[in-house]
Parts: structure tokens; C-alpha cells; sequence
């Protein structure tokens, strides 16, 4: 478990079972698949700078098109997914989910960006060990 702050709120960010972290990873192995792909085209010698110049560039267009050609679909499982681990802690220090899997909606009124963080937060906790590591 994880513990992350964003926005001002304390998140903890647990652990998909191992099946669902097949399908998410499976779901979202193209969008990864393109990240590494700008990853390997970095300049070996390049500075922090340079490498903001690099990603303000048209190297991102393989990451833009792997999202927008992920379906709906696919999109919202993957976020469902990384949502239902989530727990926002309250002052009283206890966790209380973010995603109703009933009801298939968040129980608070998150912002896109605070998605996009926890989802990133979660696909790190959850997925990372399908990713390959420099020896």
C-alpha cells in the first residue's frame, strides 16, 4: 500500500488482484508500449532541458495516438480499475474508497487531473512489474 497526496487530500493506493492486473496491464500494454518508444528515442546526452524541448515536440504523437485509438471502453476499465484501489483519507484517518463499484461512478467530485494521478499512482502500484527494468 501506498500513500500519496494530491491536492491537498491523502490517497492510499493498494493492490489489484493478480488477474485484474493482467487485464488492465493487457488493456493498456499499447499506451505503454508507446511511452517506451519515446524513452528510447531521448538523446543519451540529454539534459533536463533538453529533454522538455524533446517531449514539447512531435515525439509525442505515438503516446497521443496509442491513447486516443484506446476505446472508451478500455479507457474506462483501466481507470475503474486503478479507482477501485483508492481510498481518500479522511480527517478521522479512515480510508474510504473512491470507486462504487455499484453504482459505477466515484463517491467524490474528483477532477480530471486528480484521475489522471491517482490512475497513474495505481498503474505504478499495480503494473510495474510488467514493465521492463534496466539491469
Amino acid at each position: 500500500m501506498r500513500e500519496v497526496e494530491v491536492n491537498g487530500n491523502l490517497y492510499r493506493v493498494g493492490q489489484m488482484a493478480a488477474f485484474d492486473q493482467i487485464h488492465v496491464a493487457r488493456r493498456f500494454a499499447p499506451v505503454i508500449a508507446s511511452f517506451f518508444d519515446i524513452l528510447g528515442a531521448l538523446p543519451q546526452d540529454a539534459s533536463r532541458a533538453n529533454i522538455f524541448d524533446f517531449l514539447k515536440s512531435e515525439n509525442l504523437s505515438g503516446l497521443a495516438s496509442a491513447l486516443s485509438e484506446m476505446s472508451d471502453e478500455h479507457a474506462n476499465y483501466v481507470m475503474a480499475m486503478c479507482l477501485s484501489v483508492c481510498c481518500r483519507v479522511e480527517g478521522d484517518g479512515a480510508p474510504v474508497p473512491l470507486w462504487n463499484k455499484g453504482a459505477k461512478r466515484a463517491q467524490y467530485d474528483l477532477k480530471s487531473g486528480e484521475i489522471i494521478q491517482l490512475v497513474r499512482y495505481a498503474l505504478e502500484e499495480n503494473v510495474s512489474d510488467f514493465l521492463p527494468t534496466s539491469q
